[in-house]
């Protein structure tokens, strides 16, 4: 069985899969360029950075 979640913002792409047989986590988190960055946007961007810091 497999999970795949991806999330896009205009400051971020991030893309999660899970393996649930052996728990095998890949992820991937790609910043965007822009001139002007909204707080809470960027405090999501900061959330799921530590996140995937922590499991990969």
């Amino acid at each position: 069985m497999r999970s795949d979640v991806t999330e896009a913002t205009e400051l971020f792409s991030a893309r999660v899969f899970v393996r649930f047989k052996d728990f095998h986590v890949k992820a991937n988190l790609t910043a965007n360029t822009l001139s002007e960055i909204q707080k809470n946007e960027w405090e999501t961007f900061l959330q799921l950075y530590s996140i995937m810091g922590m499991i990969t």
